[in-house]
């Protein structure tokens, strides 16, 4: 909880898994749970996006990092879902009480997120670990050199970044 953290703090949320849409919301589902197996029953193991910003996202003095290494195709089977395809459009000004927020996908609408397969690590965790090795670095320095680094090392992988700042000199 962001609670007990001084004023002025960054907060950080790192996510791995999958990334659902389902009716125009997003979910997060662990990375060991297989929508398609689990048929209906992703939705008792998800996460609903909405309900992380609404929890770390309240507090006005605080900076927000919520980073998403999630692929944003649909795996629902056919039988649950709405048609729609990935994670939709999550920005920092389309919910209430987020103030200084940066919400970054790894992958666009309706692409897969490199999964590291081969190294271990995704390409997106491993540019974003590098972005963040530079201390006080402004939210969109860090978003802006993570996602040039994602699109230099995987092949059709175009992160997002949607920053809502209220410091200009970002």
């Amino acid at each position: 909880t962001v609670v007990g953290l001084p004023p002025e703090s960054r907060v950080m949320l790192y996510f791995a898994g999958h990334g659902i849409q389902y009716s125009g919301e997003n979910y997060l589902l662990p990375i060991d749970v297989d929508p398609p197996r689990v048929g209906g029953s992703w939705a008792m193991l998800s996460l609903s996006l909405s309900t992380v910003l609404t929890q770390i996202c309240w507090r006005s003095d605080q900076q927000k990092l919520i980073a998403l290494d999630a692929c944003r195709v649909s795996g629902i089977p056919s039988t649950t879902r709405n048609g729609d395809r990935g994670l939709v459009e999550a920005q920092p000004n389309s919910h209430r009480h987020v103030h200084e927020t940066m919400i970054m996908f790894a992958a666009a609408p309706g692409e897969v997120a490199g999964d590291g397969s081969d190294t271990g690590t995704s390409p997106f965790c491993r540019a974003l670990w590098a972005a963040l090795e530079r201390p006080c670095r402004p939210l969109g320095a860090i978003g802006a050199a993570a996602a040039r680094q994602v699109r230099a090392q995987a092949v059709r992988q175009v992160p997002r970044v949607h920053h809502n700042s209220l410091d200009t000199n970002e």
